[in-house]
């Protein structure tokens, strides 16, 4: 995922990262490929992928807070597929899962 976001004049780049202002320290931590599987690895993350043709063109990562609540992390939509719902169906997605889990809360933290 980092390499896909070493691009800084990339459009994904672009859209996720400068438009937030995000720091570019941030962004390589949280995105390399190490912080990702040690956070799928406790079990408290779960990640969605959207495939088109098995290639990933977006994906939402939750993170379980406590036994009711979870926490959208994050949701990326790689931008030739933005504006196309692929969003709205991973968050579709997510919220049926987790409403089979018991999942009652979900938290989404904006600036």
């Amino acid at each position: 995922m980092l390499t896909l976001l070493e691009d800084k004049n990339s459009k994904l780049y672009q859209d996720n990262v400068t438009k937030f202002g995000i720091p570019d320290e941030y962004v390589k931590k949280a995105f390399s490929e190490d912080v990702l599987l040690k956070s799928a690895e406790t079990g408290k993350s779960v990640f969605y992928l959207a495939l088109e043709d098995k290639e990933i063109i977006g994906f939402a990562q939750t993170i379980q807070q406590d036994a009711e609540t979870i926490e959208l992390d994050r949701i990326i939509i790689f931008p030739q597929y933005i504006r196309k719902g692929i969003g709205t169906k991973l968050l579709q997605k997510i919220i049926q899962d987790q409403k089979q889990k018991g999942i009652k809360k979900s938290l989404q933290l904006q600036e």
